[in-house]
């Protein structure tokens, strides 16, 4: 896919996400919740709101950016133009990278921390909206149009809020070492020292290890996708 090709792809979503109320209200969303604390004077965990973020916006974003061009019967016609389904994904990948990272920005502003602050959380999120991306792209592959994927959405969200159970009962029956190997342990305890000021711990450990899970989304998603792509 050439230049060109690939401008074409984010411009036609760019213009198409400005008129999806639905992806709106989830883009907004994250950003109501923390304004309605800060009305309240209630102080919430940067931990808490980033992750709340997380969970709507990816999945669902790349979800239904995937799943309209097989509504509008457009995947084949991309093929026969020259662009792969890899590069398809990409292109939808960075329409959400950029505006996750957007509303992650915003929210993470509101709650009151510095421009430094917030600019190692943003990037210290990076690895999780890949691996968020990865699940919102088999969504989209496989859901037959967005109402499927909003659908199908709810019980994936469920899944990642899930994995705190899962880590405590892995730490209850004593296996704590991998138990704070699990994602959203990492990403909370990272959250927490890069809020305290110690950025070189989060990014020399945390950092590096959704890195490492952030790699194997990608490559898991990569075979799962790999018949999939443009049967329909």
């Amino acid at each position: 896919m050439n230049v060109d090709s690939f401008k074409a792809l984010l411009y036609k979503d760019i213009k198409d996400l400005r008129y999806n109320g639905q992806l709106l209200v989830l883009i907004f969303f994250p950003l109501m919740f923390v304004i309605a604390f800060f009305l309240l004077q209630s102080n919430v965990p940067l931990n808490i709101l980033l992750m709340i973020t997380l969970l709507l916006l990816p999945i669902h974003i790349q979800g239904n950016l995937l799943a309209e061009e097989k509504e509008q019967r457009t995947w084949r016609v991309l093929k026969q133009m020259g662009i792969h389904f890899y590069h398809l994904t990409i292109a939808k990948a960075f329409i959400t990278i950029s505006v996750t990272l957007l509303t992650i920005v915003v929210t993470t502003l509101l709650q009151g921390q510095t421009i430094f602050n917030t600019a190692m959380a943003s990037l210290f999120t990076v690895p999780c909206i890949v691996i968020m991306i990865c699940a919102g792209t088999l969504l989209g592959t496989y859901a037959n149009n967005t109402v499927e994927v909003n659908l199908f959405g709810t019980p994936i969200v469920i899944f990642f809020i899930a994995l705190e159970i899962i880590t405590r009962f892995l730490s209850n029956i004593g296996l704590h070492s991998l138990a704070n190997l699990m994602p959203n342990i990492l990403f909370i305890s990272g959250i927490d020292l890069i809020e305290s000021g110690q950025i070189g711990a989060a990014f020399t450990s945390y950092f590096l290890l959704l890195v490492i899970w952030a790699v194997v989304a990608v490559i898991a998603t990569r075979l799962l996708i790999k018949r999939k792509a443009f049967t329909v």
